[in-house]
C-alpha cells in the first residue's frame, strides 16, 4: 500500500517536475526518483576561483581611522611624528623612539581609546644609519 502510494506521489511530482525522495524496500537507504526511474547526475562542482581576495576600501572606516589618528596625534604630539593609513585601512602611529611606552599606555589607559591587544612589536637594524635601530608595530 505504501508503494503504490509511493508510485502515484511519484508520477504526480514527475507530471510537475518535482524530484521526489523515496526509501528503497530491499535497502535501507534513499534514492531520487525522476521522469524514467533514473538518478540525476549531480551537478557540477563550482569554478575555483582564481582572482585574489581583496578586501574593498570603506571610506567612512577609513575617514573614523582618520579622525581617530589625529585626535591621538593632537593628544600626543611630543611624540607621534606621523599618522598614515595603510592599503589595508589599518591606522599607522609613526612615534619617536622615546614614545613607546607614553604612547602605547596612552592607548591603553585613555577613556577614548581602552586598547586590549597589543599585536606585534619589531624592530629593525640598520647599521648604516646614525640611528640604528627602528621599531615597526
Amino acid at each position: 500500500m505504501a508503494s503504490n502510494f509511493m508510485r502515484r506521489l511519484g508520477t504526480l511530482a514527475i507530471s510537475k517536475g518535482i524530484a521526489v525522495r523515496t526509501m528503497a524496500t530491499s535497502q535501507s537507504r534513499f534514492m531520487n526518483t525522476v521522469a524514467g526511474g533514473t538518478t540525476p547526475t549531480p551537478p557540477p562542482p563550482p569554478p575555483i576561483e582564481t582572482r585574489p581576495a581583496v578586501r574593498k576600501s570603506d571610506a567612512l572606516e577609513r575617514q573614523k581611522l582618520s579622525e581617530f589618528g589625529l585626535y591621538v596625534a593632537e593628544c600626543l604630539p611630543k611624540y607621534i611624528q606621523k599618522v598614515q593609513i595603510t592599503a589595508g585601512d589599518e591606522l599607522e602611529l609613526l612615534i619617536a623612539p622615546e614614545g613607546v611606552i607614553p604612547v602605547i599606555s596612552f592607548l591603553k589607559d585613555h577613556t577614548n581609546c581602552q586598547f586590549t591587544n597589543l599585536t606585534d612589536i619589531a624592530g629593525m637594524d640598520v647599521p648604516a644609519r646614525k640611528h640604528r635601530f627602528e621599531v615597526n608595530r
